[in-house]
């Protein structure tokens, strides 16, 4: 059986939009038709997109994006799986969902040491919620939803369908509230706090 999504009605973000475009898309954002037809193929649920878009208002860079999935998040710049993202330099507001179960640390490290040094200035990491992964704890001082609804394709020994958990990484944690309460608990550590 192949399950198809469609997600329409998605604001595209382009790097440099022309004066026209600039103009559109303040009056009413374009629509952005992506199909996923494998079941193979991790993707970002179409609420969890909308939120992301809503929190950050613009994505720079989704560092990991899988080839066949590479447009259901709109970015400005996008490293596809194997195109050495763990390596680049990674700047602005960053989406971050790691198919590769093997490389979720390295990551989940490399997403850490760009936002604390300050060179990403927010970020959201939709990720399996492993709780007792070595990896989740590294994201433990950061706020987290836990998404009520969503079970998430991971990809690597097989392609299952977990729980999933998305971290913000940013300055303003208010709007992460307000746009994800929907979709679930909210939580914070209390000593980051």
């Amino acid at each position: 059986m192949i399950e198809q999504l469609t997600l329409l009605d998605l604001p595209v973000l382009e790097a440099t939009p022309s004066p026209a475009q600039a103009k559109v898309s303040k009056s009413k954002p374009p629509r952005l038709n992506v199909v996923v037809d494998r079941l193979d193929i991790p993707h970002t649920p179409f609420e969890v997109i909308q939120a992301v878009l809503a929190c950050l208002q613009e994505v720079d860079l989704d560092p990991c994006s899988h080839a066949q999935a590479s447009s259901a998040v709109p970015t400005k710049k996008r490293f596809i799986q194997g195109e050495e993202g763990l390596s680049q330099a990674w700047r602005g507001k960053v989406y971050l969902q790691p198919s590769d179960w093997q490389a979720m640390e390295q990551w989940i490290d490399k997403l850490c040491r760009e936002y604390e040094s300050g060179r990403v200035s927010d970020a959201i990491a939709l990720v399996p919620a492993c709780v007792d992964a070595p990896w989740f704890e590294r994201l433990g001082g950061y706020p987290v939803c836990f998404l009520r609804q969503h079970r998430t394709r991971w990809q690597g020994d097989s392609y299952d369908r977990l729980p999933a958990a998305v971290f913000y990484l940013g300055q303003n944690l208010e709007q992460f509230i307000q746009t994800f309460r929907q979709l679930g608990r909210i939580y914070a550590a209390v000593d980051s706090l």
